[in-house]
């Protein structure tokens, strides 16, 4: 996600979160691309990321804080 002095391109950024899960489902990637959903203000998208990224690390403190405040 590149800062706003550089585009701020927060659809770029999803578009690669989206094609690093599809060949990798890493749990960062997926925190990463919930990250990006909820600066967008796709929240369900952010939420379903989040989720995704736990049912693959559970213990992911970052993903669980994030998907509990969007609840």
């Amino acid at each position: 996600m590149a800062p706003p002095g550089f585009g701020g391109d927060l659809d770029g950024a999803i578009e690669d979160f989206e094609a690093a899960v599809a060949k990798n489902p890493l749990p960062d990637a997926y925190f990463n691309l919930g990250e990006a959903y909820r600066k967008k203000g796709d929240l369900e998208k952010a939420k379903a990321a989040y989720k995704k990224a736990l049912a693959i690390r559970p213990n992911y403190p970052a993903a669980a804080e994030a998907l509990a405040g969007l609840q």
